[in-house]
């Protein structure tokens, strides 16, 4: 297919704070009836070609042709990527799709595809609150294992692309749930601890981790 000058859609939406790009796009998509790769379809080569680093660091052109397509800036979209809202983390402390066994070399390899974790219960509060679930950047550190609101663990699905798909709320409100792309499970599947576990050492972690983070902020701010 050969790719198309982008056009701005008649309705975009705007971001939610801390939104990752691709969930914006996602979120955009479902306008539509498609998802964020089918709206990049028309004017890039392949629906994969920006998604390998559309929420860490997309090249300039993907952001040109965005921007006109949501009637914003390259510099707007920029602040929905890890680049530009935490580049401390780069490139070490950003969760990755886990390796994959290569048959024939008979060794692991390395897939460059960021992976977000997330935390249910932040997406079914999103619900709660009348707004349409979206990932944060703050869920692609991979120094986050349990959710800082609600203590609980942070988990992830098959795939590292979200799916949301339109309903209304009881007050006529269309918002969007999010969906793995692959097996289209909900996100916001309850998950829990279990009863026996040991708040003190959920709150050691939350605390070490905290810790970690703000570390690795200050080094980058002093350099």
């Amino acid at each position: 297919m050969t790719p198309q000058p982008p056009r701005s859609l008649p309705l975009a939406l705007r971001p939610y704070p801390d939104e990752g790009l691709g969930s914006w796009l996602s979120r955009t998509g479902a306008i539509y009836g498609c998802t964020a790769g089918e709206l990049l379809s028309q004017f890039v080569k392949s629906e994969r070609e920006p998604f390998d680093q559309i929420d860490l660091q997309p090249p300039g052109s993907v952001l040109g042709h965005i921007g006109v397509m949501l009637s914003t800036t390259a510099f707007n979209l920029g602040k929905c990527t890890l680049a530009q809202a935490h580049p401390e983390w780069l490139v070490q402390w950003i969760s990755h799709t886990q390796p994959r066994w290569h048959i024939t070399d008979h060794c692991t390899f390395h897939r460059p595809t960021v992976h977000p974790a997330v935390c249910p219960l932040c997406l079914s509060d999103d619900l709660r609150a009348g707004n349409s679930q979206y990932l944060r950047l703050a869920w692609y550190c991979s120094i986050l294992t349990i959710c800082p609101i609600h203590r609980s663990p942070m988990v992830t699905c098959c795939s590292a692309e979200v799916w949301h798909h339109r309903f209304a709320t009881r007050a006529g409100m269309p918002i969007h749930r999010s969906c793995c792309l692959e097996c289209r499970r909900h996100l916001d599947g309850p998950l829990s601890w279990g009863p026996h576990v040991d708040q003190f050492a959920i709150s050691a972690l939350l605390f070490f981790e905290s810790l970690l983070r703000d570390a690795i902020t200050q080094r980058a701010s002093r350099s």
